[in-house]
C-alpha cells in the first residue's frame, strides 16, 4: 500500500483523448495490481496523487518499480521515475504470517488464515495475533496449557471464560453462562465481583488425569479441560472486586488479606456499600444510621414499657392477687365446713347473712381512670391479643434472616435480601458502629459480641428493674410490689433470650465448618478472614464449647426445667398461655426447630449441597404435619397459622432448589422474586391481619364481658355466669355452671376471666335452651331442687346459693 504522485496535472489534450493511464508494476516476487490480477490501474485526472494497493504472493520486503507502457499519449507528457521503492508486504485482515513451528520460529513467505472464530488486523506477526472474542480464553497463550499440550491450527482455541468458574451458572436472560473472570483478547484482566482465586500466578488448564501426558488437543479434549485453580464463589462472606490470595493481589484500596476480606487500619467494612470505607475523623462518622435508629427504637420501647405497659401489668397483677387471696379464704372455710359436716361434727344449719364472696371481691383494687392508664390499657390489650400471632411471626423471621448466610450458596432474590436487611435485629447482624475503626473485625470479635451482649443486656434489664423495685419498697413500704418488679425483669430477660436464641446459637456453631480456599489453606466458611490453620483457632475451641453448653444446650434445658415448677412457671406464662396445658413443652420443641432450620442445617451434606434445602423442605412439612395431628395451640386459628408458616418455609426452600437448578426451572428472575415475595408477604399479612381482627372483635367481646361483670372484678362468678346464660336463653342450673367451670376455669377458682370467657363462647352458644326443659313438670323440677342431697359435691354447690323462705328473710349457708 503506497502512494503514486504526478508532478503536474495532465494537459487538456491528454484529458480529451480519454486514454487511461496504464501502469506496469514489477517486483522480484509475483505482484498483482489488484487482488484479482487485473492489469491496469486508472489515476484520477483531477488529483496529483493517489494510493495504490498491490497484492503479492510472498510477504516480506519487496522492491517495486512502476513502468509506463510505450505507445500511448501519456508517454508524451510523463515518464516514470527510475527509482525503485522498497515495500513491506504484510498479511491482510484475517490472515497471519506462517511460522516454521506453528507458533514459534522464523516466518515463511506465506500468509495463512486465522482459525475460525478468531480475527487478526493488518501487521499480524503470528497465529497468536488471531484474537479471541470477548469473554473467551485463548488457550494458545503462554501459561494457559501445560508445555506437553499442543493446539493444532484447525482447533478452535477460544474457550468460554466461565470455564474458570467453580460453579457455572447459566443466565437465562443473557442466554449465556455468567462470567467470573474478565478476559480481553483472550487474556485475564480481572476477577468479577463476588468471586476470588486463592492463587493469582497461574491460569493453567489441564485434563484431569493427564496433566503430564503429551497430547495434541482435539475438540473432544477441549471439553475436558479444567482449571488447576478455579475461580471460587464467595457468596455469604466478605468479598470485593479482583479478590485473590493472602498477598492481597488485586484488592481495592483499604482491603487486605484472603479474598480482600480484611479492612486495613483506619478502614471499616461498610455493609451497604460492600467495601472497606475510610474511618471518618468526624465523630458523627463513628455511628451508623442503623446504630442511631436502633438506639432510638430501643429507648422508645424502654420508655413506653416503663411508663405505660409495666404499670398496667402491675395493677392487673395486684387485682389478680387480691381476688385469688379472697377466693382462697372462702375456699378454705368451705372446705373445712364441708369436712366437718361429712364427719358428723357439724350439722347443716342456716346462718345469718354475712359478707359474700362477690361482695368481698368488689373491694378489689381498680384500674385508675386517667388518660395514662386508659391509653396504656388499650396498648396492653392490643399487645396481649397480638402476642400469639407475633410469636409465630417472630419465629418465621428468626429462621428466614439466617438463611442468606447459612445457605449462602443460593443466589437469593433481591426481595428476600431486602427483607432480611430490614430484620437485621433478629440475626444480630446490624451495623452498630464501624467496628473496624475500634477493633479488628474477625470471627473472634463477632463471637464475643454475640455471646456477651445478651449477658450485658440481661444485667442491664435486671439492674433497671431492681432499682425500680428498691424505689417502690422504700416509697410504698410494699415488699410484695417490689418483688413483682423483679419478676417483670425476669420475664423481659426470658423474652430477650427467646428472641436471640437462634442467632447466638448460629454464631457459635459457625466456628466448626471450615473451607479450603485454595492450596489446602482453610478459613472459616462464614468468616473468611479467620484462619482454621492457626494455634489461635485451636485454642479457642474451649471457649466455643463452653458457650455452646451455656447457650445452645443450656437455654432450652433451663427453660424446660423451670416451666413446670410452680415458683417459676408464672414467668413463662406469656410463652405458654397459648398452648393447651398438656402441650406446655411445645415451645421448647419449637425452639429446637428454629435452631435446626436456621443454624444446624449447615452441617447437613457437603459445604454447598442442595441436600440442605431438601432437608429444610422435609423438616418444614413434617412439622406442619405434627401441628395438624396434635393441635397444641388453644385457638384453632393459631394451629392453622403455624401450619401455614411451616409450609411457606418449605415453599421458599423449594424455590431455592429451583434457583440452584438454573435456567429452565422457574424462568426469569422477576418470577423468582415474585414467588419469594409472595411467601413472605403471605406470612406477615396473615399474622398481622388475624391479630387486628382478633383485637377489634374482642373489643365487642370486652363490652359484653363488662356488662355481666357487675362487681368489675375482671371475672364472671357463678351468679354473673347464670345471668349471662339466662340472657342467652340457656339452662342456668348449677350443673351447667359446674360443667363450664370444669372445662374452661384453668385456675379452678369458680370463675371465668376474659380469655376463658372468649374460649367458652362457642360452648355457651351450643348449650341447650330453656325450651328443652318444657317436657318436665313443674312439680318434678321443684322436687328435684328442694330435695336435700347427701352428695357432698352438691352440698358444696349450695354453699354459694341464696335461699328465700316464706315469711322469713334471706339466709346464706
Amino acid at each position: 500500500n503506497f502512494t503514486t504522485r504526478l508532478e503536474g496535472l495532465p494537459s487538456q489534450y491528454l484529458l480529451d483523448s480519454g486514454e487511461s493511464f496504464a501502469l506496469s508494476v514489477t517486483s522480484s516476487a509475483l505482484i498483482f495490481r489488484t487482488s484479482t490480477g487485473e492489469p491496469e490501474l486508472t489515476l484520477d485526472s483531477a488529483s496529483l496523487e493517489t494510493s495504490l494497493i498491490i497484492y503479492g504472493v510472498e510477504i516480506g520486503t519487496q522492491s517495486i518499480k512502476i513502468v509506463v507502457p510505450q505507445g500511448g499519449k501519456w508517454v508524451e507528457e510523463y515518464e516514470p521515475a527510475e527509482d525503485r521503492v522498497d515495500v513491506e508486504v504484510i498479511c491482510g485482515v484475517g490472515s497471519v504470517p506462517e511460522l516454521e513451528n506453528t507458533y514459534t520460529g522464523k516466518q515463511t513467505k506465506k500468509c495463512i488464515a486465522c482459525p475460525t472464530g478468531t480475527v487478526s488486523f493488518s501487521g499480524a506477526e503470528s497465529l497468536l495475533d488471531c484474537v479471541c472474542p470477548l469473554n473467551t480464553v485463548d488457550i494458545r497463550l503462554s501459561g494457559f496449557l501445560s508445555d506437553t499440550y499442543t493446539v493444532p491450527v484447525d482447533v478452535y482455541p477460544c474457550l468460554s471464560a466461565s470455564l474458570y468458574c467453580e460453579k457455572r451458572v447459566f443466565d437465562v436472560e443473557l442466554g449465556e453462562y455468567q462470567q467470573c473472570v474478565d478476559f480481553v483478547g483472550g487474556k485475564p484482566v480481572g476477577i468479577s465481583k463476588n468471586y476470588y482465586r486463592y492463587e493469582f500466578n497461574t491460569w493453567q488448564l489441564v485434563i484431569p488425569g493427564q496433566e503430564t501426558a503429551t497430547l495434541t488437543l482435539t475438540d473432544e479434549h477441549l471439553t475436558k479441560l479444567k482449571p488447576v485453580v478455579a475461580v471460587l464463589n464467595c457468596k455469604g462472606v466478605t468479598c470485593e472486586y479482583n479478590a485473590t490470595g493472602l498477598d492481597s493481589t488485586g484488592c481495592l484500596s483499604g482491603s487486605i488479606g484472603p479474598m480482600c476480606s480484611v479492612c486495613e487500619d483506619d478502614y471499616f467494612w461498610h455493609q451497604d456499600d460492600e467495601m472497606c470505607t475510610k474511618c471518618s475523623s468526624n465523630p458523627d462518622g463513628y455511628f451508623s444510621a442503623e446504630f442511631l435508629g436502633m438506639t432510638f427504637a430501643t429507648t422508645a420501647f424502654i420508655l413506653g414499657m416503663a411508663f405505660l405497659i409495666v404499670p398496667i401489668r402491675d395493677r392487673l397483677d395486684e387485682i389478680e392477687i387480691f381476688r385469688n387471696r379472697v377466693r382462697q379464704e372462702f375456699r378454705t372455710r368451705f372446705g373445712l365446713f364441708k369436712s366437718e359436716v361429712a364427719t358428723g361434727k357439724k350439722e347443716l344449719q342456716f346462718l345469718t347473712e354475712g359478707t359474700t364472696l362477690k361482695e368481698r371481691l368488689s373491694y378489689a383494687p381498680h384500674m385508675p381512670n386517667n388518660m395514662r392508664f386508659r391509653v396504656g390499657q388499650k396498648i396492653y390489650n392490643f399487645l396481649n391479643d397480638f402476642s400469639p400471632k407475633m410469636k409465630l411471626l417472630v419465629g418465621f423471621v428468626q429462621i428466614i434472616v439466617l438463611w442468606p448466610e447459612s445457605l449462602y450458596f443460593v443466589e437469593w432474590p433481591k426481595s428476600l435480601n431486602n427483607f432480611v436487611t430490614a430484620m437485621k435485629i433478629f440475626s444480630l447482624n446490624f451495623e452498630v458502629l464501624p467496628i473496624d475503626c475500634v477493633v479488628q473485625r474477625d470471627y473472634y470479635a463477632n463471637f464475643f459480641a454475640a455471646t456477651l451482649s445478651p449477658v450485658v443486656t440481661c444485667l442491664f434489664i435486671m439492674i433497671s428493674f431492681g432499682i425500680a423495685s428498691l424505689y417502690l419498697s422504700i416509697r410504698d413500704k410494699n415488699n410484695e410490689r417490689s418483688r413483682r418488679y423483679i419478676g417483670y425483669g425476669v420475664k423481659v430477660c426470658i423474652l430477650f433470650l427467646f428472641i436471640i436464641y437462634p442467632s447466638v446459637s448460629g454464631m457459635i456453631l459457625q466456628y466448626f465448618p471450615c473451607r479450603d480456599i485454595g492450596s489446602g489453606v482453610n478459613f472459616l466458611r462464614f468468616s473468611i478472614e479467620t484462619s482454621c490453620d492457626t494455634s489461635k483457632y485451636d485454642d479457642f475451641a474451649g471457649i466455643v464449647y463452653f458457650m455452646l453448653t451455656v447457650y445452645v444446650i443450656g437455654i432450652p434445658v433451663l427453660f424446660l426445667s423451670m416451666m413446670p415448677t410452680a415458683s417459676y412457671s408464672k414467668h413463662f406464662r406469656f410463652l405458654l398461655k397459648d398452648y393447651k396445658p398438656e402441650f406446655w413443652y411445645f415451645e421448647i420443641i419449637d425452639m429446637m426447630r428454629k435452631l435446626f432450620l436456621g443454624a444446624v442445617i449447615i452441617f447437613v451434606g457437603d459445604e454447598e449441597s442442595s441436600l440442605q434445602l431438601y432437608v429444610v423442605v422435609f423438616s418444614s412439612m413434617l412439622f406442619a404435619l405434627i401441628l395438624g395431628l396434635f393441635k397444641p395451640f388453644i385457638r384453632e386459628d393459631d394451629n392453622v397459622l403455624s401450619q401455614v408458616i411451616n409450609m411457606e418455609l418449605g415453599f421458599i426452600a423449594l424455590v431455592a432448589i429451583a434457583i440452584n437448578d438454573g435456567e429452565d426451572s422457574l424462568g426469569s428472575k422477576s418470577i423468582v422474586d415474585g414467588l419469594i415475595l409472595f411467601a413472605v408477604v403471605t406470612v406477615c399479612a396473615t399474622c398481622i391481619g388475624s391479630a387486628f381482627y382478633i383485637f377489634f372483635s374482642r373489643g365487642s367481646n370486652r363490652a359484653d364481658f363488662s356488662k355481666y361483670d357487675e362487681d368489675m372484678s375482671g371475672d364472671l362468678d357463678r351468679d354473673e355466669l347464670k345471668m349471662l346464660l339466662r340472657d342467652l336463653n340457656k339452662i342456668d342450673s348449677d350443673d351447667v355452671c359446674d360443667e363450664i367451670f370444669a372445662k374452661f376455669d384453668k385456675e379452678h377458682v369458680d370463675s371465668l376471666d376474659f380469655d376463658e370467657f372468649i374460649e367458652a363462647g362457642v360452648f355457651l352458644h351450643a348449650l341447650p335452651t330453656q325450651k328443652s326443659l318444657l317436657g318436665r313438670t313443674l312439680s318434678s323440677r321443684a322436687e328435684k331442687e328442694v330435695q336435700p342431697s347427701k352428695n357432698t359435691d352438691t352440698f358444696m354447690r349450695g354453699l354459694s346459693r341464696k335461699f328465700t323462705m316464706k315469711g322469713t328473710g334471706s339466709f346464706k349457708i
